[in-house]
C-alpha cells in the first residue's frame, strides 16, 4: 500500500478505512537495518496516534518497518510484522491482539513429525517463548515482548479457517487455568544441534579459561 489514501478493497465494500505507514504512528527504531529494535519512546506517540483514528475506521498499517531518529527507513528482522501488531495493540491499550497465520494456532507437536498434533487452546507467554525458541515456528519471542510488557493477551488464528478458536497466549501459567494442573502444553524439538564436550584438566584453574571458550563461540556467532 502507498500514497496515503484509503485502502480501495475495504472502501469498495463500504468499510471506512485509512492507510498509515508505521512511522506515521510513531514507530521509531535503532539504526540497525535488517534487525532494528523498537525504541521505548515509540509507545507514547503510537498510543496517541492510534487512539485518534475515528471509531469504526479500519486502519491498515505497514508492518516490519520503521524509521530511526535520522528519518531513515529500517526493517525489524525476523518476526517484525508480528512485532508491529503487538506493539501497536499494546501501546494503544487494546483488550487483545490477534495474529493470523496459516495454522490453527500453536500445535501440540510438529505436524510434520506427529500427524495427530492438535491445536493448544491456551499457553502462557513463557511457554510460547520456549516453544518458539526450540522450534515451534508460529510466533517469534520478540513479537510477544510488547504484549508481555502491557499484559495483553495474544490470540493466534488461522486465516484459512476463521472458525477455529486458535491459541490464546496470556500471562497465566497453565496450572492457573481450570484443568491445567500437571498438563504438558506441547512438545517441540530442534534439529542439527551440536554438543561440544570440552576436557582440559590443565586449564580448568586458569583465569579466563571459560571466557576464552565462550569467546570462540562469540566470534563464530554461535548461540550457546
Amino acid at each position: 500500500l502507498g500514497g496515503g489514501g484509503p485502502p480501495p478493497c475495504l472502501e469498495t465494500q463500504g468499510v471506512p478505512a485509512i492507510q498509515k505507514e508505521s512511522w506515521e504512528l510513531g514507530v521509531t527504531t535503532t539504526s540497525k537495518f535488517g534487525d532494528a529494535s523498537v525504541l521505548d519512546e515509540s509507545w507514547g506517540p503510537i498510543s496517541e496516534a492510534v487512539n485518534a483514528i475515528p471509531e469504526g475506521t479500519v486502519a491498515v498499517i505497514t508492518g516490519f518497518i520503521g524509521k530511526d531518529s535520522a528519518g531513515d527507513i529500517t526493517t525489524l528482522g525476523r518476526g517484525g510484522s508480528d512485532l508491529t501488531a503487538t506493539l501497536i495493540g499494546a501501546a494503544a491499550g487494546y483488550d487483545e491482539v490477534q495474529v493470523w497465520k496459516d495454522v490453527d494456532g500453536i500445535l501440540s507437536a510438529d505436524p510434520r513429525v506427529c500427524a495427530t498434533a492438535m491445536p493448544v487452546p491456551f499457553v502462557s507467554f513463557d511457554e510460547a517463548a520456549e516453544l518458539a525458541y526450540f522450534g515451534a515456528q508460529v510466533l517469534h519471542p520478540v513479537a510477544m515482548q510488547p504484549a508481555m510488557r502491557a499484559n495483553i493477551p495474544v490470540r493466534v488464528k488461522n486465516s484459512y479457517n476463521a472458525d477455529a478458536e486458535g491459541t490464546l497466549i496470556t500471562a497465566a501459567d497453565t496450572a492457573e487455568r481450570p484443568g491445567g494442573e500437571g498438563l504438558v502444553s506441547a512438545i517441540t524439538s530442534k534439529s542439527n544441534v551440536v554438543m561440544v564436550d570440552i576436557t582440559s584438566t590443565r586449564k580448568l584453574d586458569d583465569y579466563g579459561f571459560l571466557a576464552q571458550v565462550f569467546g570462540a563461540f562469540k566470534e563464530a556467532r554461535l548461540s550457546v
